[in-house]
């Protein structure tokens, strides 16, 4: 509540039931101590290891950082030279597109693809004819896309706190095995199924990659 430059201290005491002044609220009104609060943050958010570093979205795996320059050029209005390329604090900026970027994906799923974020970052994605070495042939609407599934698994991957649990079918196949004869056979054939259906996945994938980026184009084609 503190972090609000318009909220009173005694307010905030009504909420929190603090004594007043010259108590523990009093840190709170520093704006330079705003990460003493981080702790509760997390305590909030259900971490169970609160001392774990937080990692921010990032992305910086993207093998060529024109691409991510370009986005922010075009998303971001830049009037002071610290926050700018080359500034001391270009990072935070670089920082807020990958938040962005990050949620693209969720956003439209949550909000359907028309919501306003999510088309506005398809138009410059498209705009900046936004390309990715890994990813050929597809449509800039698409590696927009891919970029975000990278940046929510780097996320997670590194806050493994925030990360979903999900059984490893692997693990599960080698527990079923040791059990017996009988069902190591089982545990093959599911290791084989597995492995079937993850290059089945992979294969509709990059078929319906190839025909987003064809509808992409073909309207882009259209508006113009």
């Amino acid at each position: 509540m503190m972090a609000r430059l318009d909220m009173q201290s005694r307010h905030a005491n009504y909420r929190s039931g603090h004594a007043g002044t010259n108590s523990t609220i009093d840190s709170y009104t520093d704006i330079k101590n705003v990460v003493l609060s981080l702790p509760g943050g997390k305590a909030l958010a259900r971490w169970k290891n609160l001392p774990r570093t937080v990692y921010l979205p990032t992305l910086d795996f993207v093998p060529d950082q024109t691409m991510v320059h370009d986005l922010i050029e075009r998303l971001f209005i830049i009037s002071l030279p610290d926050f700018a390329k080359g500034g001391k604090n270009y990072y935070f900026i670089k920082t807020c597109l990958a938040s962005l970027v990050m949620y693209h994906n969720k956003l439209s799923s949550d909000l359907s693809p028309a919501n306003a974020i999510s088309t506005k970052l398809r138009n410059v994605a498209r705009d900046v004819n936004l390309t990715d070495p890994r990813y050929a042939n597809m449509s800039p609407e698409l590696v927009l896309a891919k970029w975000s599934e990278e940046c929510l698994q780097f996320f997670r991957s590194k806050n493994i706190d925030l990360a979903p649990v999900s059984a490893d079918i692997n693990s599960i196949a080698v527990a079923v095995s040791s059990q017996g004869n009988a069902t190591a056979n089982m545990a093959s054939q599911l290791n084989a199924l597995t492995t079937e259906m993850a290059a089945e996945r992979e294969r509709n994938e990059r078929r319906h990659n190839e025909e987003m980026s064809r509808l992409y184009n073909r309207l882009h084609e259209l508006e113009d």
